[in-house]
């Protein structure tokens, strides 16, 4: 894991291009943010990877890796599919975790869901996806060896994400619920980062 951040957080972006390997498409790299779209893999389009200082005076920090494959774009966008995307949005769900020393891990519908729950008719999240990722043995295994701070499976819903600090998400959640333009899936998980993995002058914090 050391390592291969080291790899990733480095001013120069090819070396992350190189574990990557022919997997690796364009990219796009900013201050403390690296984005690439990925070749050869039918279930993901595009890896987002993003470092940020939290807690007080920035002596922790935090990885986000944030995976996105697109079901149907905007230009296959049809009104089934529209049905398919309100459909489909009922399956979002979050991981939870319970207990301090020996955390337990679930999944539960997203609590973002409410929303819709308030003003959509009829609207009922299903624990359906949560279920089956809560009883994958695969799943549950890795979360324990990576103990995220949070995961996401969500689909694109006409904002950047409801966990990246969008404050007001009702409206645009609404409006893209209504009229979806595209099916994208995303996947986002939180990771702590201890300051010793972070390799000095590697980012701008």
């Amino acid at each position: 894991m050391r390592s291969l951040l080291k790899k990733i957080f480095s001013r120069e972006p090819v070396l992350l291009i190189e574990y990557l390997g022919d997997n690796a498409g364009e990219f796009k790299a900013e201050r403390d943010k690296l984005t690439v779209k990925i070749l050869k893999n039918p279930y993901l389009d595009e890896l987002t990877l993003e470092l940020r200082s939290i807690g007080v005076f920035g002596m922790e920090h935090q990885l986000t890796l944030i995976g996105k494959t697109t079901i149907v774009n905007s230009t296959e966008m049809r009104s089934k599919h529209a049905e398919l995307y309100r459909r489909l949005k009922t399956l979002e769900c979050e991981l939870e975790a319970k207990g301090f020393f020996f955390k337990k891990f679930h999944f539960k519908p997203m609590s973002s869901l409410s929303i819709l729950v308030r003003n959509v008719e009829g609207f009922s999240p299903s624990r359906k996806l949560a279920d089956a990722l809560s009883r994958d043995n695969e799943v549950m295994r890795l979360l324990k060896e990576v103990k995220p701070d949070e995961l996401y499976v969500a689909l694109h819903s006409g904002y950047a994400s409801a966990v990246v600090g969008v404050l007001d998400i009702e409206g645009p959640m609404l409006e893209f619920y209504r009229s979806p333009s595209e099916i994208s899936w995303f996947i986002i998980l939180k990771i702590p980062v201890p300051v010793s993995v972070i390799p000095k002058d590697d980012f701008l914090l």
